[in-house]
Order: C-alpha cells, then structure tokens, then sequence
C-alpha cells in the first residue's frame, strides 16, 4: 500500500497486512478453488502484480490490493477448505477497518449504526499491535483435524502470458529466478528522402562544385580541340 503514497510512514500496520497478501497469494497459487486459469491469471495480476508509473517517474501501485481487502474478494474465492475461508475472511474484515471511513457509517439506520461502529473500532484496536494477528493463526491450525487430510499443496494452473519476454512475478515457480530481458540492437533503417531544405552554404557548395567540374572538364577538351585545329589548318 505504501507505493500508493509514497510519502507515507512505514508502521507496523503495513507489515501485518503484508502477511495477508502473502497467505492470499498463496492460497490462491496452491489452494484448489473455484477460479479456473484465465480467472486465476486475472485475479493475481489485477492484485499482485498492477503496477503504473507516476508523472513523477515512481512506480506506485497496490489500489487493488486496497479494494480487494474492502471487498473480501479473495476469501469469495470458493475454496476447498472451510477454514482457510474462515481465516482470509477474519483477516480481510479486520484489515479493511484501516481504509474505511468512519463518515461512512452515519448513513446506516440506527439498530445497525452502534455494532457497526463497535466492530470498527474494535478492529483499530486489534491492530495497534501484533497479539491479535498471532492469536488469530494459532487459534487457525490448533485443531488439526477439522482441516482436510488431502490437504496436499499443487500449483493450480494459470494462464502463462509473458509481457514483453518476461514471466510475471504471479506466474514464477518458488526458486525460479525471473528471466533476462533480452535485448536485440536493430541498425537504424536509411531514410529513403528527406523533407529539409538545402541551406544556402550548401547551395553555394553545389555552385561551387558544378563550376569546378565545369572547369576539370573544359581543362580536359581543350587539348583535343587543339589538335583538331591543327588538322583543319593542315588540310
């Protein structure tokens, strides 16, 4: 989120987020789920990998990061298992109390205004420091045998679309090194005409020119013409 603003702090609020995106990537990338490739390779781009370039020259990025988690998208996503549903949602609902405004709740009727308002408080409160976080993945894998027993992790295929030569980052293996940007030199083209105007030195050159080779070519006759008067006069 901080490529959004790049004058921002980094708190410690930006890092327990991080380790949602990386629990979403990876649910995602190795989870089974209801996304088939062309929807996966969608959802990872738009997420993870949108990035544009500022009128400034920076790279800014991670608005859909931000809608994702307003949403709760990704935890939508019909996985397989219940409770990395249960986990991505807890998560999800409890982050986005970080983008939400609190101008936005004064529009709910009033038997909804107070709980909503307790929960978005309650939230802020839970990620003033990372007890919660800790709690909440803990409390996840306490149980082990309410998670699948075929919980076996395989790469779900996605549509592969390298950009320009290279793989994007969503669709590297893990230990796989990104790929070299390759580089080919093209010899400028000749340019069949050109639309500038002699300058006056050069028109002076070409006159110039013209009565040098005009000269050369008089020196070069002239004997010849001698020669041939030489004959008339004999004759």
């Amino acid at each position: 989120m901080l490529l959004i603003n790049k004058g921002a702090k980094h708190t410690l609020q930006d890092d327990l987020e991080s380790f949602l995106h990386v629990l979403s990537w990876v649910a995602l990338r190795y989870m089974p789920h209801g996304y088939d490739a062309d929807e996966l390779d969608d959802i990872m781009k738009a997420c993870f990998d949108h990035a544009y370039e500022g009128l400034d020259g920076s790279v800014k990025g991670g608005r859909n990061k931000k809608e994702h988690i307003i949403s709760g998208a990704i935890p939508r996503s019909g996985f397989h298992n219940p409770e990395i549903t249960t986990l991505l949602r807890t998560l999800n609902r409890i982050f986005a109390a970080r983008y939400q405004d609190p101008s936005s709740l004064e529009g709910l009727e009033e038997d909804l205004y107070e709980p909503t308002l307790r929960a978005y408080q309650k939230a802020l409160e839970a990620l003033a420091n990372s007890d919660w976080m800790l709690s909440t993945f803990r409390n996840a894998v306490e149980d082990r045998t309410v998670w699948p027993k075929d919980d076996e992790s395989k790469p779900n295929p996605i549509l592969a679309k390298p950009v320009r030569g290279r793989k994007r980052k969503s669709n590297l293996e893990p230990g796989e090194p990104p790929q070299q940007k390759m580089r080919i030199e093209v010899p400028p083209s000749p340019t069949p005409w050109s639309t500038s105007r002699p300058t006056q030195g050069s028109r002076r050159n070409r006159r110039s020119g013209t009565t040098r080779k005009s000269e050369n070519t008089s020196e070069q006759v002239s004997p010849l013409r001698r020669s041939t008067r030489r004959k008339s006069a004999l004759l």
